[in-house]
């Protein structure tokens, strides 16, 4: 703090524990003094507007304090060597209050930041940024627990969403990054590698019907290779599938496996048979050909379990007219 020459107020005793000190600059102090310094308790007003109420030790607001600021700011708490140390309380006109530890003027250590707009910060801090492990509250009604850093979530954390999402795992600049699981308010659970906030990587889809996808990931949805699974209820009905799949639907080459015996390896398309492709009937008939939405359509080869077999042309799963013949094995 600069110091400016001053002069006594002649109306005030030298003996009284209390003075009154007027500086040239027109700040002025009054309260209690030690060898012609400020030191004891007194109230120090600045010439601009801001004014010191506490305690001081040599010249130097040091112990319990509250500073107004001209600006309508304010502090109330502890001081050391007239630098805010310790634990207290900082409102801003604008932009809320703090109540917690300080170090060197800034926010660090433990305390809670409540915003202008409401939101509420409870946890760690360093040089007047959330860093360490705290819980913020939204004013959307979201919630975050985890560990922060310069003023982000990064580390490990949970969000609670308030339509009932919720997501437990790694972050990196404020973003869902690395492994984690993200449950959906419809018991959906999905757990496996982010990117930047999108599901993107290796992971398992959990469905709240008992469904179950494991492999690749793209932009939040199965894409990329991996294996189908669904359960009994479900319009699959227990089948089974392996291979490419884009937008969580067989897309590409795969191996399905139906629930009734039948095995169809080849293209697929939208979740159909699309291209060529060999279905494999539980009755040990084969068709190996061509496939348009889920349909055999084009050329194909017919071989029946008798040993009898059809090779000619499909037109929407029916075959067009053309004689049977025997085929020796």
């Amino acid at each position: 703090m600069l110091l400016c020459a001053f002069t006594i107020n002649a109306q005030v005793k030298s003996k009284s524990p209390t003075r009154t000190i007027n500086y040239s600059n027109g700040d002025r102090y009054v309260g209690q003094t030690r060898n012609g310094q400020r030191h004891g308790k007194g109230i120090y007003y600045w010439a601009e507007g801001d004014k010191y109420d506490g305690e001081w030790t040599n010249n130097k607001e040091n112990g319990f304090g509250t500073k107004t600021y001209a600006n309508g700011d304010f502090y109330i708490g502890d001081w050391e060597n007239g630098i805010i140390n310790g634990e207290g309380i900082y409102h801003w006109v604008d932009n809320g209050q703090y109540t917690g530890e300080f170090v060197d003027g800034r926010r660090s250590g433990k305390g809670t930041m409540l915003y202008a707009n409401k939101e509420r910060y409870v946890g760690e801090w360093k040089d007047d940024r959330r860093t360490g492990k705290g819980l913020m509250f939204y004013t959307n009604n979201d919630k975050y627990d985890g560990e922060w850093e310069n003023d982000v979530r990064s580390g490990n954390g949970i969000m609670y969403y308030i339509n009932g999402d919720k997501y437990k795992g790694s972050w990196v600049n404020d973003e869902q990054h690395g492994n984690g699981v993200y449950v959906w308010s419809n018991k959906d659970r999905y757990e496996g590698e982010f990117t930047y906030s999108i599901i993107r990587g290796t992971g398992i889809m959990y469905y709240a019907n008992g469904n179950r996808y494991e492999g690749h990931f793209e932009n939040n949805a199965a894409n990329g290779k991996g294996v189908f699974e669904w359960a009994d209820k479900s319009k699959h009905h227990g089948d089974k599938y392996i291979g490419f799949v884009k937008d969580a639907e067989p897309n590409g080459k795969g191996i399905y496996y139906f629930s009734n015996g039948d095995v169809y390896e080849g293209e697929f398309k939208l979740g159909k048979p699309n291209g060529y492709g060999e279905y494999k009937y539980k009755n040990g008939d084969v068709y190996e050909g061509d496939w348009l939405n889920g349909k055999r359509h084009g050329f194909g080869k017919y071989f029946y379990a008798t040993g009898d077999y059809f090779e000619g042309y499909y037109v929407d799963g029916e075959r067009t007219k053309k004689q049977r013949r025997k085929l020796k094995y």
